[in-house]
């Protein structure tokens, strides 16, 4: 998968696929193929969603929970 500028309005999305790993995916297109184990995909969610997350702000945005 060659390099990609990102723009204003891209998405990116992290998706667990049981039984394929963690993919992701520019636009709806995935860009490479998935990572293997639901361990690696709990691992890098927990960055964003974990216990302690790098940011609770970030975290309570992207959950959209009230502060």
């Amino acid at each position: 998968v060659g390099n990609t500028d990102v723009k204003p309005g891209d998405r990116y999305a992290l998706t667990y696929l049981p039984g394929r790993g963690l993919e992701l995916a520019l636009n709806g297109i995935p860009r490479g193929a998935p990572i293997e184990g639901a361990d690696f995909a709990a691992a890098v969610f927990a960055i964003w969603f974990g216990k302690v997350p790098f940011s609770e702000s970030f975290k309570r945005d992207l959950l959209r929970l009230s502060s």
